[in-house]
């Protein structure tokens, strides 16, 4: 398995859209058994309210993927984005209070 923590270091690095950050990188394999990465974004509200929204997030996702995939050959990278709720706390956040 691929260092995990190099991962969230490379992710953590990328040049992401205003609005979104790392939620979590985890390895396992997936449903055919195959080595497999999860990343998950936190995304601020309303930020894909624009073709240009949504535009910028998928040139984002195959970005990761293909950094991912450079990283770690030997996985295959599942990116989710997931929305941010009003008053929810982000882990950079939470590790700061």
């Amino acid at each position: 398995m691929p260092d995990v923590d190099a991962l969230k270091r490379l992710v953590e690095r990328s040049p992401k859209p205003n609005g979104v950050e790392l939620l979590d990188l985890s390895c396992g394999n997936d449903s055919s058994n195959e080595p497999s990465l999860w990343v998950t974004f936190l995304v601020d509200e309303g930020l894909a309210n624009s073709n240009e929204d949504v535009k910028a997030l998928n040139a984002y996702r195959h970005y990761v993927i293909s950094e991912l995939l450079k990283a770690a050959p030997e996985t295959w990278p599942y990116i989710e984005f997931k929305a941010k709720r009003s008053g929810e706390l982000s882990r950079r956040s939470a590790r700061t209070s």
